[in-house]
């Protein structure tokens, strides 16, 4: 997500800044280069900061400035403790056909992708969870959604990872991504992996 590596950057800010004369929000871009925005709000009049590199310096008497620095200065004074952060998790939406556990070809060929995520993020905690649309009995889509699950592990397996490092959910209709009374939406027949 485009605001985690921007906010935990903004908390190492913070909390480096802490002891120094004024605190100092550094707004970063996201591994894709993409930018959020960040609201400062020091109590008298609020800044906005949009900008990859922009900063917002805040007083002790609560006045808020904005200017620029640069990717050699966040190196030099915030390096650290962006390396001790951890990674953006990673998250993967597989699909199936109708009523079955077999991955389509183009979830299939996400596998490989999903492996170099985990290996990137070793040790990774990698958890899988199946879900169904409305069709079938409750039990059934239980069921279904636990096999789709395994399905993603076996992959996984083959692909050369350990078992244990998989945790595995099946929870059924109980979170469709299209919502409504008929949830029979090929988009909710899906596994999502996420890895962090």
């Amino acid at each position: 997500m485009t605001m985690h590596r921007t906010v935990i950057a903004l908390a190492a800010a913070l909390l480096l800044a802490a002891c120094a004369t004024e605190d100092e929000i550094v707004l970063l871009a996201d591994d894709d280069g993409s930018v959020g925005q960040i609201a400062v709000n020091p109590g008298s009049e609020e800044v906005v900061i949009a900008d990859a590199f922009q900063r917002a310096r805040v007083a002790k008497s609560g006045q808020a400035t904005v200017d620029r620095t640069d990717a050699a200065a966040v190196e030099r004074d915030y390096g650290a403790a962006i390396g001790a952060m951890p990674r953006a998790p990673k998250q993967f939406t597989l699909r199936y056909e109708f009523g079955s556990d077999v991955l389509d070809a183009d979830s299939l060929a996400l596998i490989p992708r999903i492996a170099a995520a985990i290996e990137e993020h070793a040790p990774a905690d990698v958890v899988i969870v199946g879900h169904t649309d409305t069709a079938g009995e409750d039990g059934y889509n239980d069921a279904l959604s636990l096999r789709r699950a395994e399905a993603v592990r076996e992959q996984l397996v083959a692909a050369g990872l350990e078992a244990g490092r998989i945790e595995i959910w099946g929870r059924g209709e109980r979170e469709p991504l299209e919502p409504g009374e008929d949830r029979r939406s090929e988009l909710n027949r899906r596994a999502e992996v996420i890895v962090r």
